[in-house]
C-alpha cells in the first residue's frame, strides 16, 4: 500500500531540500506544511532539484517514488 502526500489521497507535495549525509542519501519533503525526510538511492537523489513539484508516493520511513508535475 502506498501513502500519499495527504490522507491517502494523492496530491503534489509543495516542494523540498536535499541534503547528503556520508555515503546515505536523504530527502526532505514539504507536505502540507511538514517536512517529511526519507532516504533515497543515489540516481533518486541525482534526479530530483530544489524547488520541485510533483507526486510523492511513501509508507512510513518507505521512499517509493517522486513523479515530477510540470507546470503548464
Amino acid at each position: 500500500m502506498t501513502n500519499h502526500s495527504t490522507a491517502g489521497v494523492p496530491s503534489p507535495a509543495s516542494g523540498f531540500r536535499t541534503g547528503n549525509v556520508g555515503t546515505a542519501y536523504r530527502l526532505y519533503f514539504d507536505i502540507a506544511e511538514k517536512t517529511k525526510e526519507l532516504d533515497v538511492d543515489k540516481k533518486t537523489f541525482d534526479s530530483i532539484e530544489d524547488g520541485m513539484t510533483g507526486m510523492l508516493n511513501y509508507k512510513g520511513a518507505m521512499f517509493y517514488s517522486f513523479e515530477e508535475i510540470k507546470e503548464k
